[in-house]
């Protein structure tokens, strides 16, 4: 009888998320307040307060929603790579980390650039940035590549991919097409590590 309980519970939270993902997108993050994410949710006062006791923990909850489905994407498609060359493995990090990123640019952008980074977001980002790396190691090591030189253009991928593909690739007053940008990321990053 439990389990019905835990799916309502949970399908509630994810309502709670949803919401806020669009008041802080419309909004910005302080101007959203409590009683407004209760509206927009649709759940009492009380009851938002029972998941989250304040905007923090929400911020919190809605980047570590992000965090999560990113770090599932991206890692479940390295892992159908593995045979690919670094060059592909590249182009599916920054592919992936796009097409997240535009399904909802106006939150990721708060995200990225406005957010307020409390200690479990950033210990969240460096354990996710140290999954990533980890896992494009084990990539370059399987194609021979020593554990330092391995460890050090997964970190140049991981952390400079990254910032370039928020920095660049994301900015709307840039010219050219996103998808032009991309490949010109994939091109720097793929000549900056020789492959």
């Amino acid at each position: 009888m439990k389990r019905p309980r835990q799916q309502r519970a949970e399908a509630t939270r994810q309502k709670i998320l949803d919401a806020a993902e669009e008041l802080f997108n419309e909004r910005g993050y302080e101007k959203t307040s409590m009683n407004a994410l209760a509206e927009a949710a649709q759940v009492s006062i009380g009851g938002l307060y029972e998941w989250l006791r304040n905007k923090e923990q929400v911020l919190t909850a809605v980047a570590e929603r992000h965090m999560d489905v990113a770090t599932t994407r991206i890692l479940e498609r390295l892992a159908d790579s593995a045979d690919l060359d670094m060059a592909a493995q590249i182009k599916i990090v920054l592919e992936e980390g796009l097409s997240l990123h535009r399904a909802k640019p106006q939150l990721h952008r708060f995200l990225y650039s406005e957010a307020p980074r409390p200690p479990q977001l950033q210990a969240k980002l460096r354990a996710f940035d140290a999954q990533l790396e980890q896992t494009l190691t084990k990539h370059l090591q399987g194609q021979g590549l020593s554990k330092g030189k391995a460890e050090l253009q997964a970190a140049i991928v991981a952390r400079t991919g990254q910032a370039l593909l928020h920095e660049f690739v994301l900015d709307e007053e840039l010219p050219f097409s996103y998808e032009h940008r991309l490949e010109a990321l994939h091109k720097t990053l793929c000549d900056l590590m020789q492959v």
